[in-house]
């Protein structure tokens, strides 16, 4: 999460969080007025996002394809960061394209998106959709990482 300054508040949205591990993380570095919307597909997971009662976290037990209307359903302004595990390589190319559309989209223009993967298969569908993105492996993780930050300007 280098890029993100949470000196400020932060408008950040988080997909894929699954058990919370990365939400606790921002929730702890976030500033009082900062909100967190995390967007998780299983049931379970979700309810046990909504048990860390954070005023500043919502939880949306839905689809990242949806992010649009996620969005637009909790009123919330353009993002300042997108943080991203779901697994890309799962999903088609175009869903993966659609998916990365709808980040771009969600972010304010200086916004960064990261996503972590354990596949680089995500890189070239950032790629198509951010003008500028890097990235790098995290060597450390069994197995390695690959992360990118893609921004939107």
């Amino acid at each position: 999460c280098r890029p993100i300054d949470f000196a400020r508040p932060l408008t950040m949205i988080e997909l894929g969080p699954g058990n919370g591990a990365f939400t606790r993380y921002l929730l702890s570095r976030g500033t009082a007025d900062s909100r967190l919307l995390a967007v998780e597909l299983n049931p379970t997971f979700a309810a046990a996002l909504r048990s860390l009662n954070d005023a500043r976290l919502a939880v949306a037990n839905d689809s990242a394809e949806r992010l649009a209307a996620i969005i637009e359903g909790h009123e919330l302004p353009p993002a300042d960061a997108v943080i991203s595990g779901i697994p890309l390589s799962w999903m088609s190319g175009e869903r993966q394209r659609e998916v990365m559309r709808q980040v771009f989209q969600a972010l304010k223009v200086g916004g960064v998106c990261i996503v972590y993967q354990f596949s680089p298969q995500a890189g070239a569908h950032l790629r198509a959709v951010f003008p500028r993105v890097e990235q790098f492996r995290v060597w450390r993780n069994l197995p390695p990482l690959v992360v990118w930050y893609a921004y939107r300007s």
